[in-house]
């Protein structure tokens, strides 16, 4: 839902936002390309399960199965990290809900600054077709891939992400110098 909130930031306010990193996210309206009926039914039932349990059963939306496989002391952290800061169901349902009604697409070709798009090509809850429809909206901006990476790439490839975001913040800064 953050690349949501930026993008509506930044075609309303671009006198705020310099440049911009989207993440894992789409414009939404008629061209949004939604995760399938079936991840969709998994991802949202979730009664009567604890909250680790929606955690763990959602795993494979989050990160690709040889990431959860061979990192398991990442994946307890991470179930850590989110127990700790847990969204109660009735909150769920309601972001949710607001996410399914976010719709940029006709406002994109506003934003006026440098754009990163990047995204896990193997995404099931933001499907990558997001990203390139992003890429094609939004002037200036350019798209890299995570190859065989899912919704939490940015964990998955640490390294690369943030190789990627700082190369870009500095490729940025130097273009609204020169402006």
């Amino acid at each position: 839902m953050g690349g949501y909130i930026a993008q509506e930031l930044a075609i309303h306010y671009p006198e705020r936002v310099m440049s911009l990193i989207l993440g894992c996210t789409g414009g939404g309206g008629k061209r949004a390309v939604l995760m399938s009926l079936e991840r969709l039914k998994k991802f949202t039932a979730n009664e009567g399960l604890t909250p680790e349990e929606i955690l763990r059963k959602g795993m494979d939306i989050y990160f690709s199965d040889k990431f959860v496989r061979e990192n398991p002391e990442k994946i307890k952290e991470f179930i850590e990290i989110s127990l700790q800061y847990y969204q109660p169901p009735d909150a769920f349902m309601r972001q949710f809900a607001a996410c399914l009604k976010h719709d940029t697409a006709d406002c994109l070709c506003q934003i006026k600054g440098p754009v990163s798009i990047l995204s896990g090509d193997d995404d099931p809850l933001v499907p990558p077709e997001n990203s390139n429809i992003l890429k094609e909206l939004i002037p200036h901006a350019e798209l890299v891939f995570f190859p065989c990476r899912r919704h939490c790439f940015f964990i998955e490839e640490a390294e690369r992400f943030n190789h990627e975001a700082i190369k870009f913040i500095k490729s940025a800064q130097t273009k609204n110098l020169l402006t």
